[in-house]
């Protein structure tokens, strides 16, 4: 009865239900969700860190990174030395253009005297007023045991995100460019990236790795697969360092795999024993106040969002990616930063699928201790929340009014007794949401004044507009309350119901954008539900005018005190650093850093474990969007069939540019490749020689395989292009023999293909031809064709599907000279899924096709470290050493004739790579293989 009681009185007094409750409840759960937050560094609310993918194995190898590389690393630093002083040496006035040329040059023939492919790229960005431009030069290893589908990056800026010349970490990384070449145990291709700073090149490198990149960026030459993470070395000074700072913050609040970080911490503090820190913390002592102010400069940056280094280029593109910083002095050299980076990559080379096991929401507060996302949440949550109540209660509340009580009973009416129930003192009104509603939304729009200025102005006027902006702000609200209130001859003064239903709309507004933003950047949506927390408690006021405009100016001064433009003035008086530079930075990340403002879709590139549910779960579509988003993205099959390293898209836009193939001859996936003016174009980029088509895989040859269009864009351009031409369009039945490079054009066996006009109309046409044996000299070719009686009936060209092995990932074997998968090798490969009676047997040097078959089976024997080819006839060797087998399985036999009876014959399955025992065929000179075994 008590319950009932109190629940009564609620009922009977709106304004402790409508006013007083909510604000209590809002109250507390910003009081909550401070302290929520304050207990995070604990040891009950915080984990230790740990490895989640046992892929990488941190610190279980050994490094050889030193001795006679440090007499390689001291020679190169000479080198590079001499260039950048030669101006000064010599005295003259040497063009900065003309010693970045020399520079650039200097690192090309470094890398290339190294073996590796190089390349270069020149890029320009303009923001602010302020010209960016400069030359990347790159180099790719192609891994020994890979098939270019994935890749590491290196990254060395000449200059650190703190603009100091870093002298040393490209030396380093050109000296682990040597290094690593040397080794054949590398599974991923390792790409080392040499950039004028710490910002701009790597923007421009990695937005035309993605083919993202604006006009004024030029492609890049070279590619390799998808990029499983980044390393950005930093080494500014000469003496020797004491710790490692590691640097994680990305662009937007994104942070990297957690793996990545804790992998990082575990070789150089465990295995190098080297400190490590972050976020500036050189005194750590694990304490609560070194982790809750490690926690806090961690959401600092987290909510600022602006790119913290080089690494922060790679994160909009979901690759994994942190900076290596050499602080302090002490006694390690860049011998042991060189070794902490070996080990990291080796882990790295290590891993099976993209990093995804551990976190990408945290807060870390050292280093080796976290808050995960479901920790932490709860705090912004709670903060967002009471926005939402406020809003709800207003809302609620501008549904009734109170009633008039009467002034007294009537003499004849009694008294209602105890036992009954007072009426009610509210009823319903009807609510007023035309102007609110327009109000709340104009405002809003207005907001986008502020974001097209800044973005268009030049940076000397950064510090002008921002007081402008602030008058503005002091000026506009007192200007709509006046109009509002009274009206002032432009409309009619709004009722107080509309006064709530405005703020409630706003906080309403609030409160779902900052939920949202919560979980994407959980320090800025605090950090903002902080500065707006007064907003949920300012309402209008009673009582005397002067007690109103005293608290009013009060109130006001405080909304003004909390709004952007001065809050941004506040920080850049507190961090002493002026409005200018922080301004051209966000003018910087919203003119570069926006990968699809010219109009390209978000690009995505496979991995080996995704599917479309996946995808679209992780992105929040569907996969119909991915259906629709994809209907012009090359060689796409639909989410059936995905293949790990190709480029699909993610949102509505211009497609891009299918992934280069690095042994692709043809086709659009040729390196060096730019973009076609027109879509419908690219199919017929880079053709074959005539009478030969081009597969989506980059091969040119005349099998089904070849010319059928089985990953073809559906719009326009098809995966198959023959020549200039399309695919034969007749066929013909009799015996043909003929010499020469090029048939003339009738119809026959190897004619060359008619263009489409006569192609239509041959296979319009019904009548029989025949003919009898005749001799035909063509002078102009010299060739000379004989035939026998023939019948000759036209046809259409065959369909898709009617091939006779129909497409799927081909079967591979490669066969090498030495152990180890190393050296010149046999490389074969097929579509056949099942053994193929009699013409499935491949002899090695039995005549095999280096060009595709009609079994779609191929055989070449590459040499020069897979730099030149030849038919497999080319080469003697008999008793290969070690070998891979991929996709498929294969018989080797002793015998040419693949004779199990008269010789020895051995069962492979697929693996990685295997070294020749005692058991193994003694020679293999033939092979029978198929994708599915049998």
């Amino acid at each position: 009865m008590a319950l009932k009681s109190a629940i009564r009185n609620l009922g009977n007094n709106p304004h402790l239900v409508f006013v007083r409750l909510p604000n209590l409840l809002s109250f507390l759960c910003i009081v909550v969700g401070v302290v929520w937050l304050l207990l995070l560094p604990l040891n009950e609310y915080s984990r230790q860190t740990y490895i989640s993918e046992n892929a990488l194995l941190p610190g279980q190898v050994h490094a050889y990174f030193t001795g006679s590389e440090q007499n390689i690393f001291r020679g190169y630093k000479k080198e590079l030395e001499g260039l950048l002083n030669d101006g000064k040496a010599r005295g003259d006035q040497k063009d900065e253009a003309e010693v970045t040329a020399a520079v650039s040059d200097k690192l090309q023939s470094i890398l290339q005297a190294a073996g590796l492919k190089v390349a270069t790229q020149k890029y320009e960005y303009t923001s602010a007023g302020i010209t960016h431009q400069g030359e990347n030069t790159y180099a790719i290893i192609h891994a020994p045991r890979g098939d270019a589908t994935e890749a590491i990056v290196l990254v060395a800026p000449w200059l650190t995100a703190d603009d100091e010349l870093n002298l040393n970490g490209v030396t380093l990384a050109l000296t682990l460019a040597r290094y690593f070449k040397r080794w054949s145990l590398w599974s991923k291709d390792i790409i080392f990236l040499i950039t004028p700073d710490s910002k701009t090149g790597t923007q421009a490198w990695i937005d035309a790795y993605h083919d993202m990149h604006p006009a004024s960026v030029q492609p890049l030459p070279l590619k390799s697969g998808a990029l499983q993470g980044a390393l950005v070395i930093e080494y500014p000074f000469d003496h020797r360092f004491q710790t490692l700072h590691i640097v994680y913050d990305g662009v937007n609040g994104q942070l990297p795999n957690l793996d990545l970080f804790n992998t990082a911490v575990a070789i150089a503090g465990g295995q190098m024993g080297i400190g490590a820190n972050l976020q500036e913390m050189w005194g750590h002592d694990d304490s609560y106040e070194h982790r809750l102010q490690t926690m806090f400069r961690g959401m600092t940056k987290q909510g600022l969002g602006y790119a913290t280094g080089a690494h922060s280029s790679f994160m909009p593109y979901h690759i994994d990616a942190i900076t290596l910083q050499t602080k302090g002095e002490g006694w390690e050299d860049e011998m042991a930063l060189g070794r902490t980076i070996e080990s990291l990559c080796r882990s790295l080379n290590n891993l099976l699928e993209h990093l995804h096991q551990s976190f990408f929401f945290y807060l870390l507060m050292q280093s080796n201790r976290f808050v995960s996302i479901g920790t932490y949440l709860p705090s912004a949550m709670l903060i967002a929340g009471n926005f939402t109540i406020m809003a709800i209660a207003l809302w609620i509340r501008t549904g009734y009014y109170p009633e008039s009580k009467p002034s007294a009973n009537p003499k004849n009416e009694k008294a209602p007794t105890e036992g009954k129930e007072k009426p009610n003192t509210i009823s319903i009104a009807e609510r007023h949401l035309a102007l609110p509603l327009s109000l709340v939304v104009g405002l809003h729009l207005l907001g986008l004044v502020p974001l097209w200025v800044f973005n268009n102005v030049f940076h000397q006027y950064f510090t002008t507009t921002t007081y402008i902006f602030v008058a503005v702000d002091i000026v506009l609200p007192l200007f709509l309350a006046a109009i509002l209130s009274n009206g002032l001859g432009l409309s009619k003064p709004i009722i107080p119901q509309q006064y709530h239903l405005i703020k409630s709309f706003s906080l309403l507004l609030l409160g779902l954008s900052l939920s949202t933003l919560a979980t994407l950047n959980f320090s800025l949506s605090f950090m903002i539900g902080l500065l707006c927390a007064p907003l949920s408690f300012i309402s209008r006021l009673r009582g005397s005018a002067p007690f109103r405009l005293a608290t009013s100016s009060l109130g006001l001064v405080l909304l003004n005190l909390l709004s952007p433009p001065t809050v941004l003035l506040g920080v850049c008086w507190y961090m002493g650093v002026s409005v200018e530079a922080v301004l051209t930075q966000a003018a910087f990340g919203w003119d570069v850093w926006v990968p699809t403002k010219d109009g390209f879709c978000f690009k995505y590139i496979i991995q080996g474990y995704d599917t479309c549910a996946l995808i679209a779960k992780a992105h929040n579509i569907t996969e119909a969007d991915i259906e629709r988003f994809n209907k012009n993205t090359w060689v796409w099959l639909g989410c059936r069939q995905l293949y790990q390293g190709d480029f699909i898209c993610l949102s509505a836009g211009k497609p891009p540019m299918p992934m280069a193939l690095p042994q692709a001859t043809c086709g659009p996936q040729v390196p060096g490749t730019t973009r076609p003016a027109k879509w419908a174009d690219l199919a017929g980029m880079n053709p074959c020689a005539a009478s030969k088509c081009c597969a989506f895989w980059g091969q040119c040859g005349s099998s089904d395989l070849h010319c059928q269009n089985y990953r073809a864009p559906p719009a326009g351009p098809t995966a198959t292009v023959k020549g200039a031409t399309e695919a034969p369009k007749s066929k013909t039945t009799g015996n043909t023999k003929a010499t020469g490079a090029k048939q003339p054009t009738t119809t026959g066996t190897g004619a060359k293909p008619a263009s489409n006009s006569n192609s239509n109309s041959n296979s319009n046409s019904k009548s029989k031809s025949k003919s009898r044996s005749t001799t035909t000299t063509v002078k102009a070719t010299k060739i000379t064709t004989t035939k026998k009686s023939t019948t000759t009936k036209a046809k259409a060209a065959p369909e898709p599907s009617v091939s006779q092995y129909p497409w799927t990932a081909p079967w591979e074997i490669t066969l090498y000279s030495n152990k180890g998968c190393e050296g010149d090798y046999y490389h074969l490969e097929g579509y056949n899924k099942e053994f193929l009676d009699g013409e499935g047997c491949l002899a090695l040097h039995g005549g095999l096709n280096s060009k595709f078959t009609d079994t779609g089976v191929t055989c070449k024997w590459w040499t020069d470290d897979s730099f030149t080819w030849s038919s497999c006839d080319a080469s003697k060797l008999e008793k290969p050493q070690s070998w891979i087998l991929k996709g498929g399985f294969c018989s080797a036999f002793s015998k040419k004739d693949c004779d199990c009876f008269d010789g020895v014959t051995q069962y492979y399955k697929p693996e990685g790579c295997h070294n020749r025992t005692g058991i193994d065929t003694p020679n293999f000179a033939a092979l029978q293989c198929s994708i599915n075994g049998a």
